[in-house]
């Protein structure tokens, strides 16, 4: 098989771009602290506690308490932006679920 000396370039930029992602992925820190998460999400710190308060943010979910401290799980946070909340998830599922059962019964 031939491989032009175009294509070899282009195969070695493209195992730059996915070395540097790998890379940039590895050193993304999961779990973000309260300060940490506004700036990530560009809310104040109190906004970010309000959230806690009405619920909002799960705890479980979207955040865990250790010793005192509030550390908050990166993925949930985008998962909350791209507004899947887990009430919203439940109810889908619970939907389906229902939608199923029917389905079952009919045939």
């Amino acid at each position: 098989m031939y491989i032009s000396f175009e294509t070899h370039e282009k195969i070695n930029t493209i195992l730059e771009k996915i070395n540097t992602l790998e890379e940039k992925v590895s050193n993304e820190k999961k779990w973000l602290s309260v300060s940490e998460t506004a700036k990530y999400i560009s809310y104040s710190e109190e906004s970010i506690r309000k959230l806690i308060r009405s619920g909002e943010f799960v705890q479980g979910v979207h955040f865990h308490k250790k010793i005192k401290k509030l550390i908050f799980n990166r993925y949930e946070l985008d998962k909350w932006i791209e507004g899947e909340s887990p009430k919203t998830t439940t109810n889908l599922n619970i939907d389906e679920t229902i939608e199923e059962i029917i389905s079952s019964i009919r045939k």
